[in-house]
């Protein structure tokens, strides 16, 4: 099964040059994903790995359902957990 193309991503000034007239050739500094309920998983565990395989900086998933918010940055040793914000006030930040 492939990768779908993410629901978001950005690149920074900095890294303005893996745009090409075709694609995108290179890891953006943000992905973002707004998974349906029944991909959830499956954006939290196989896209993350591919997403950390390949240098994504960072890595958000959204989730509609849970109304929460999932941040993982890449320091070049893997993705690490930055934080969970959730609206019951559960919150854990770690920037």
């Amino acid at each position: 099964m492939g990768i779908n193309q993410p629901g978001l991503i950005y690149i920074s000034n900095k890294h303005l040059d893996i745009i090409t007239p075709t694609n995108v050739s290179g890891a953006p500094d943000l992905t973002v994903e707004v998974p349906s309920p029944t991909r959830i998983d499956y954006d939290r565990r196989r896209k993350k790995a591919v997403y950390e395989k390949f240098g994504v900086r960072e890595y958000w998933v959204i989730d509609p359902v849970n109304k929460s918010l999932e941040v993982w940055s890449n320091g070049g040793r893997g993705f690490v957990t930055k934080g969970h914000i959730h609206p019951d006030g559960s919150n854990r930040l770690f920037f």
